[in-house]
């Protein structure tokens, strides 16, 4: 059997696997691989300082996994000041874990990802009046990325926002729709939204497919997908394509 690089553990990541099983020993049957990452958002890089590796660990256990609240950057000369990086979610298996502290369950076979995903905080103020706004973005769960698509399919009032833009006024309060697809679609070919998860701003709502933001809030409001099926096809223009 091939040899799996130790995982490097960063800021004290806790993972526990059932009473007997540790991430460190090799499980006697059914092994996963667990491949752990952290990665910047939105641009996917790997986190300076952050977790990376794999291990072998038992198929079917409940565990749990805690990640940093922050990742601290020293400076790179000839910068004088570090980057601090804020978690914002766990993508475990194509699924969104918003919180620090995760609990999942290993498949029975396989390979197992668990991504961290961090946002760089700080930066100056803008010149003048900061506009407050919305900044949405697209992400596939089973990709583990980012896509490049807006995957706003309407907002209220109309007026805060305009197409193709991924950025929502937010002068006022607003109402946001993704789109239940992104892209062309089929019954076998397919980029499906899941939820809704916001990051930052305090007066928000979230309803299916509907996320409402406050007045003078500037959150990242990030529309989690799924794809599924074959490469994507044409656009198809009939019901069949439904």
């Amino acid at each position: 059997m091939k040899a799996f690089k130790p995982v490097v553990w960063s800021c004290a990541l806790a993972v526990m696997l059932g009473a007997t099983t540790s991430i460190a020993g090799v499980a006697q049957a059914a092994p996963v691989v667990m491949r752990l990452s952290s990665r910047v958002f939105p641009s996917g890089a790997a986190l300076p300082g952050g977790m990376s590796g794999a291990a072998l660990v038992s198929g079917g256990k409940v565990g749990t996994m805690t990640a940093p609240a922050f990742v601290y950057e020293p400076p790179r000369p000839p910068a004088t000041t570090g980057t601090v990086y804020e978690f914002m979610f766990w993508d475990m298996n194509s699924t969104l874990k918003p919180r620090k502290r995760a609990t999942f369950i290993t498949p029975a076979s396989g390979i197992f990802h668990a991504t961290a995903w961090y946002l760089a905080t700080g930066g100056g103020p803008c010149p003048g009046v900061c506009p407050t706004a919305v900044t949405t973005w697209a992400f596939s769960l089973n990709q583990y990325k980012v896509l490049p698509e807006s995957p706003i399919e309407s907002v209220f009032p109309a007026t805060a926002w305009k197409s193709p833009s991924t950025s929502v006024s937010t002068a006022t309060a607003v109402s946001i729709n993704a789109a239940e697809y992104l892209g062309p679609h089929s019954k076998t070919s397919f980029t499906k939204f899941r939820s809704w998860f916001v990051f930052g701003g305090g007066k928000f709502a979230v309803v299916g497919p509907k996320v409402t933001v406050g007045a003078g809030e500037s959150p990242y409001a990030i529309a989690f997908y799924l794809q599924g099926g074959f490469p994507p096809l044409p656009e198809c223009k009939g019901t069949e394509c439904i």
